[in-house]
């Protein structure tokens, strides 16, 4: 995959540093259909956050 991973964002929002809400993300599948991404709080994550 070449270029910003966000730029086909279909949203946009100002930072409030508020956390009462996600936005959901959905995946558009090579046939068309979206498939809803599963999400998970920072601390499930683990290791793949370490440096």
């Amino acid at each position: 995959m070449s270029g910003d991973i966000g730029a086909k964002a279909t949203c946009s929002f100002s930072e409030d540093f508020s956390n009462y809400w996600t936005a959901v993300m959905y995946f558009n599948t090579r046939n068309g259909t979206y498939k809803h991404v599963p999400q998970y709080p920072n601390a499930l994550l683990g290791p793949l956050l370490a440096d």
